[in-house]
């Protein structure tokens, strides 16, 4: 996929009280892939006091390459 683009748009990092880890979300958008569907997803993931993601989910919304989402 020569022109596959994950560009991300905004991040939020979150330190826990205690000033080890934490969590991260991520807004991005892809495109570029072989079905020629732009999504936008979400990406939360958790982060331990190591620094090592323990949990990550997502939620995505596509759409046809060229056309608004609503």
């Amino acid at each position: 996929m020569p022109d596959f683009h994950y560009d991300i748009i905004d991040m939020i990092a979150e330190v826990s009280e205690t000033g080890a880890g934490g969590r991260v979300w991520v807004y991005a958008k892809v495109t570029g892939r072989i079905d020629c569907l732009e999504v936008e997803s979400v990406d939360m993931m958790t982060i331990n006091e190591e620094g090592k993601v323990m949990e990550s989910k997502d939620v995505q919304r596509a759409t046809k390459a060229g056309e608004k989402s609503v």
